[in-house]
Order: C-alpha cells, then structure tokens, then sequence
C-alpha cells in the first residue's frame, strides 16, 4: 500500500517536471545561456557548432571567453551574443539567439564580429595572429523573406565578380527558425543532426516529436537534461520569468512605436492626398475656364492660382 501511494506520488511529481520542462523556452536567452554558455556544458555548445559548419571544419575542443570582457556587452545593453567561445585552433566563435526583428541588424552583427577580430591583437602583435571569427545566429524571424527554402545561410567575404572567398576572417551563419518549421510541416527537408537540435531548441513540434527527438538523438538528450535540471532549481525559474516578461515588454514597445509610426503616416498621406485632390481640382476648373474663353485675370482672380502658373496650363494645353 505504501509503495503503491509512493509509485504514484512519483508518477506525478515527474508529470509535473515533465509539463513544466514542455512549458519552457529554450531560446530565452537565461536557458540558452544556461546550456550553451555555463561550465560544463561544453558538449552541447561544441555540437551545435559542428553541426552548423559541418565535417570539413569541425572543433575539437573549445574553451569559453568571459563575456564580460567581450566589446560586444559595453554600455549594459543586452547580450545579443549569448555565447562566446574560442577553439583549439584559435578561432573565435559566438553564437547568439535573436527573437524579432531590430533595426541596424547587420550593421551590428558586422560591427560585433568586427570587434571581436580586432581585439585578438596586441601592440606590437603581427597580423598572423589573427584567426577567424564565426558567428552564428538563431534567429525566430525570417531575414531572408524572398529565400522560401533556404533556411541556413552562410555569409562570407567573396569578390563581387569571380566570387570567390580571398578571406575566412569573419563568417557568418543564419539559421532562420520559421522557414525550417514550414519545411518540416510541409515534409521537405531532410533530417539532420542539425535540424534535429534546432527542432528542439524551436519547439518545432508536438509532444511525441520532441520525445522521439530525445530517444533517438543523444545530443538532443543531453541538452534536455539540462532543460530539466534548469527547471528544478527556483532562481532559475525566476531569472526565466523576468527575462521572458523583458522580451515580451519589449516587442509590445516596438509594436506600439511602429503602430504610433503608422498612424502619423497615414495621417499624413491622408492630408497629402488631400491637398494633391484640392491641386488637381483647382487646375481642372481653372483648364475649363481657360476652354471657355475667360481671362487669365479673372482665372487667376477666381481660383488663386498665379498669372505664372495659369500661363502654364495655358501653354500646356495649346490653346
């Protein structure tokens, strides 16, 4: 009888750990960090990043860089670059995750990554020092609206003509979440470790998907473990709920301000249109009175318009 009511209690805690873990978002940026970017977590960090550059180029190992440090952070601003690692052979690799869209995207990215390559230098140090910067972007928005299909592009240094790359020092990956969702949906897009992790981490999927994603892929796995243990401890859960209601504040600001931004120019075009419908009137009155004969006196008498640009209609028309 007790072990009976013991089973059962089991059985429910571990349901509720398990719609607890279900409820939560791996690309908020406290979680993402948490499994990407903490001690320990080196494999899953060390997986994703082999899987976006693929076999040729793969890592072996990575040591993570103290963000801290990183030029991309000055000022309090928000970590766009959630990750910041250096490889064995010296390249230099963040990883970020980005919500929604925000102005001066690239500019950033271009500007971060910028940073990150010159900052490998001291005075005195030669450029041979220098080793490439990669950086990969999860974003939850489509950046390349006219690509349907691609969803993982790659952005290098290339000439314009013969567009080859004379230069691997900054790289750039977007993976774009939404497109490999309808490409899922739609059955169109072959499985691949890559695929499978980003599935996860985007939530691309009921249930019995996520769970087949973790039985059959133990990178997978290993990341869910760490969703788990992140959910069980209850000053993570609060660092979550403050980022997610941050983020949440912060597309309802941008949404008001672009609504805001709308409105005064439809406000705008309706006042704009107005005065050109008013224009176009005054000179179609002003034609038909030249048609009939009447002074370019009394027109410009009768409609306000001056004795320059009643000529003009005049001379425009022939008559």
């Amino acid at each position: 009888m007790f072990n009976g009511s013991h089973d059962a209690g089991r059985s429910s805690a571990d349901a509720e750990l398990d719609a607890g873990v279900r409820s939560l978002n791996p690309l908020n940026d406290v979680l993402f960090k948490y499994l990407f970017a903490s001690k320990g977590n080196e494999a899953n960090l060390l997986r994703l990043l082999n899987d976006t550059l693929g076999p040729k180029r793969s890592i072996v190992s990575l040591e993570y860089l103290d963000r801290e440090n990183d030029p991309t952070r000055y000022g309090g601003r928000f970590s766009f670059f959630d990750v910041l690692a250096r490889t064995e052979d010296g390249r230099i690799c963040h990883v970020e995750v980005q919500l929604g869209k925000e102005g001066f995207f690239f500019d950033r990215l271009v500007y971060y990554a910028a940073c990150s390559f010159a900052d490998q230098l001291s005075v005195g140090d030669g450029y041979e020092k220098l080793r490439p910067v990669i950086l990969v972007s999860i974003l939850n928005f489509s950046l390349f609206s006219r690509r349907k299909r691609s969803w993982h592009s790659v952005h290098r240094l290339l000439d314009e003509e013969d567009h080859r790359c004379y230069s691997d020092s900054l790289e750039f990956h977007f993976l774009e979440l939404p497109k490999l969702r309808r490409l899922v949906r739609s059955g169109k897009v072959e499985e691949t470790g890559l695929i499978r992790m980003l599935r996860y981490l985007g939530r691309i999927g009921g249930k019995k998907e996520m769970e087949r994603l973790v039985e059959q892929d133990s990178g997978v796995a290993r990341v869910h473990d760490g969703v788990r243990s992140f959910y069980r401890s209850s000053g993570n859960l609060a660092l979550y709920m403050l980022r997610a209601r941050a983020e949440t504040d912060h597309r309802n600001e941008m949404k008001y301000a672009e609504e805001r931004a709308w409105a005064r120019g439809e406000a705008r075009g309706r006042a704009e249109g107005e005065a050109r419908g008013k224009a176009e009137g005054i000179a179609s009155t002003a034609q038909r009175m030249l048609d009939r004969g009447v002074s370019p006196d009394q027109i410009a008498d009768f409609t306000g318009l001056s004795l320059d640009e009643v000529e003009a209609l005049r001379v425009g028309s022939g008559i």
